[in-house]
């Protein structure tokens, strides 16, 4: 191969049962690892879909259309879309139009159906294989050029290139649901719970068993488990690492994934890698457990179903999946309340440093970067994490603390009136209206923030009247270290933009019907401003 093995599937035309159909640009590929057969040239060529044993679904990219292929006389036709006139619309041939027809998938639950991700529209299309017709099942609502789709079950599993992949459903009348399973807003390299993983660009996905997908992160030069059952995302490893947290890394980007028997094959940017035996993708099953006090041993449950009574240690172990010997590592740590325990893993030698470290997370974000000891960097959500690198040729153990600041202050949103104070004070209908209309103000506050803050729902305490000033406050999620001074980040720049641009934050009018005259407006300061961002 020359270039990029965009996708993958068993040939079906042919009868050897060990063929495999490529699209490689710019041709469709029948291979069998002796040889390659140029089945077509198709220059725009990005994937394609096996309708039946002779017919083949193809998606040309850059012309924004799918033509049929029909492998007995190699003779292609235009099946949905507009050649060579890209853009977005419903309708027959001629008439819908594609952004960026990506991969296509029979729709599992319609076999007269194609499922094709437009990429540039956000979009999942159907189309009809008969007519030609397209339809859109959901455009925008979450997808962010999707890329690979997998069903499980009655659910689709879909990538989107930017780093996460999302879960639809819909129903046969329309209603579509959307949810992200696993992944961030922004790049990473990070297994684990769902709620803590992250991905980066990602291409196709396909099922290994029931309920564990392979999915290709090419951002990363690695392929992932998605654990659907566990809610884990998972490394595969293939180089005999001892320790694999990361997953091994590919030599050139992978693109697409095949799942055949007992062999997973890889499409990387000028060839095939078959994983088989001892290089089959292997669970990262890794236990991390700590004793109970006044106990000396603990059950540990392993991943054959088997329990093990473990005491204080660190311990290596092999089991089989899928024909691979895969290794595993369980830690017991000592109890601090057990007589004679050092409450650490007795695994850590003497002569490892102690290179336990403690971050603080960011202010406005629920992650930090963390250097690690081989060079690289991670994003840790607050925590503790065991890690294992290596000092003077022995295998060392350290932690890294993520901790928010215990003692913090919020942002909040401030607006000043002249008014009376003894209206607010002595009176409690005075104070009824004006909680009323800060609820009121609230709402419009929380569409400032959008989705970077929250504005606390709980607004009881939050005003003060002194001297002829009435201040009131709308606090947010969003805190800093007790000693910040001055609010300069990001953040607030964004929210200072979105509030000079609403109209009614030039005032902020508030209604009081004991005030003459009843409606007042914020005062403002030097810059002209009615409202302010302060701490508190």
């Amino acid at each position: 191969m020359n270039y990029a093995v965009d996708h993958m599937e068993v040939d079906l035309f042919k009868d050897d049962c060990r063929s495999i159909l490529v699209s490689s640009w710019p041709h469709l590929i029948s291979t069998d690892s002796t040889s390659n057969e140029i089945i077509i040239q198709l220059i725009f060529a990005t994937s394609f879909t096996q309708i039946n044993r002779t017919h083949v679904a193809i998606t040309e990219y850059d012309k924004g259309c799918i033509k049929i292929l029909e492998r007995n006389t190699t003779t292609i036709r235009l099946l949905a879309g507009t050649y060579n006139s890209r853009g977005f619309a419903d309708g027959p041939v001629g008439v819908a139009r594609f952004g960026g027809p990506r991969e296509l998938l029979l729709d599992a639950r319609n076999p007269g159906k194609l499922l094709v991700t437009d990429d540039t529209n956000n979009a999942i299309r159907s189309v009809d294989i008969e007519t030609g017709v397209v339809t859109t099942i959901i455009r925008g609502s979450g997808l962010n050029q999707p890329r690979g789709m997998a069903w499980e079950g009655d659910q689709l599993l879909v990538t989107n290139h930017y780093y996460y992949i999302s879960q639809l459903s819909w129903s046969f009348t329309g209603n579509v649901t959307n949810k992200k399973l696993v992944g961030e807003t922004y790049p990473g390299n990070l297994n684990g719970d769902f709620e803590v993983a992250e991905l980066s660009y990602l291409n196709e996905i396909k099922a290994i068993q029931k309920d564990l997908f392979a999915v290709v992160d090419y951002g990363e030069r690695r392929l992932r488990l998605i654990d659907t059952t566990g809610k884990k995302v998972l490394p595969v490893c293939f180089h005999g690492e001892i320790q694999c947290y990361d997953g091994s890394e590919f030599y050139s980007t992978p693109n697409s994934i095949l799942v055949v028997d007992n062999a997973v094959y890889v499409g990387l940017s000028s060839a095939i890698y078959k994983l088989t035996g001892d290089n089959l993708p292997c669970p990262h099953r890794n236990i991390t457990t700590m004793l109970l006090p006044d106990q000396l041993t603990v059950e540990v449950e392993l991943t054959d179903d088997h329990v093990a009574v473990l005491p204080e240690g660190f311990y290596r172990l092999e089991t089989t999946y899928r024909s691979a010997a895969c290794v595993f590592y369980v830690t017991v740590k000592g109890s601090e309340n057990l007589p004679g325990s050092t409450g650490t893993s007795t695994s850590v030698p003497e002569e490892c440093p102690n290179m336990n470290r403690t971050y603080y997370l960011p202010v406005s974000s629920n992650k930090v970067a963390v250097p690690l000891e081989d060079g690289r960097s991670k994003r840790f959500p607050e925590g503790v994490y065991r890690q294992i690198t290596e000092h003077n040729s022995i295998m060392c153990i350290y932690h890294i603390i993520v901790k928010r600041f215990t003692e913090v202050k919020k942002l909040a949103f401030n607006a000043q009136y002249f008014m009376d104070c003894n209206i607010i004070n002595q009176n409690e209908y005075g104070v009824f209206m004006l909680r009323s209309i800060m609820q009121m103000r609230r709402n419009q506050f929380q569409s400032i923030c959008g989705e970077d803050c929250t504005v606390s729902a709980d607004l009881g305490q939050d005003f003060t009247c002194y001297g002829g000033i009435l201040s009131l406050h709308w606090p947010t999620n969003i805190t800093y270290p007790s000693n910040t001074q001055l609010i300069s980040d990001g953040l607030s720049r964004k929210l200072r933009r979105k509030i000079n641009r609403t109209e009614i934050m030039k005032t902020l009018e508030i209604y009081v019907i004991s005030h003459q005259p009843p409606i007042i407006q914020a005062k403002v300061d030097h810059l002209e401003q009615a409202v302010t961002l302060v701490l508190q």
